[in-house]
């Protein structure tokens, strides 16, 4: 009998499914300079997991910016977007997915 998925998780905190649309970018030094459209497809209180349309060049290792908008691309006004440092710590082999750790 197979067990289920949740028994073969290895993290130390629980993911979380949400579909959030953010745009993120490379840190070069302490600045933000292109930015890219994603979203994100599970949180945890450590990192997160972003999905994109194209590959980006991002890497293990490299530092970014996440650019979250409160109520998604069409949120409201008045509140000022969450911005997210963390760095890549895994790519998939399509380079469309990576996984972030919060720095």
């Amino acid at each position: 009998m197979p067990l289920p998925d949740d028994l073969h998780e290895k993290r130390k905190f629980a993911r979380r499914p949400l579909r959030q649309v953010v745009s993120f970018s490379p840190l070069e030094g302490q600045e933000a300079r292109v930015w890219y459209l994603g979203w994100i497809q599970n949180v945890s209180i450590a990192g997160m997991k972003i999905s994109m349309n194209q590959e980006e060049g991002l890497r293990p290792g490299d530092r970014i910016q996440v650019l979250c908008l409160p109520g998604g691309a069409s949120g409201a006004q008045e509140q000022e977007p969450v911005r997210i440092e963390a760095e890549v710590i895994w790519q998939s082999g399509d380079g469309l997915e990576f996984g972030l750790r919060y720095c």
